[in-house]
């Protein structure tokens, strides 16, 4: 059985999934890459938030950004809880919640979207509030083309 996300190293290899070192997760069915962790150590404010996957690099990759709403609700797993994500793949040092990029349409002036990592939920909150914000980007804008030989998708 292909898995669905896979483990990525500095340079976007794509690693086996018994692998003990990576920093990217590859979304296989989405083609993007995902920061393991957290883009900031720190939690942020909405706009620092998408600032900090704006400057989030690994390696020689850059070209990182805070995902939609829908983008982030993706990856979480709802057979889990606290936290409600992947941790074969994905970090989760506090299972509070992450920004999204996408505003929340009747005030999009003072309030974003989150994914809450505990239940894996989604909801709006006020963008002065501080929250966590994970980094993704297409696998092809990274220039990251294809699967190298010998690697898994």
């Amino acid at each position: 059985m292909t898995e669905r996300f896979v483990k990525a190293d500095t340079t976007g290899l794509l690693l086996p999934v018994d692998a003990t070192e990576w920093v990217l997760v590859l979304d296989s069915s989405t083609d993007l890459m995902w920061s393991r962790g957290f883009a900031a150590v720190k939690v942020k404010r909405w706009k620092a938030a998408l600032q900090a996957a704006t400057d989030f690099a690994i390696g020689e990759l850059t070209g990182f950004r805070a995902p939609s709403v829908q983008e982030r609700f993706g990856i979480s797993n709802l057979t889990r809880h606290s936290p409600a994500i992947d941790t074969r793949f994905f970090d989760s040092p506090d299972s509070g919640w992450e920004w999204t990029s996408t505003l929340w349409a009747p005030s999009p002036a003072d309030d974003a979207w989150f994914v809450y990592l505990n239940h894996g939920n989604s909801h709006w909150n006020l963008q002065y509030t501080e929250g966590f914000v994970r980094a993704c980007a297409p696998r092809q804008s990274l220039g990251i083309s294809a699967v190298p030989e010998g690697a898994q998708a």
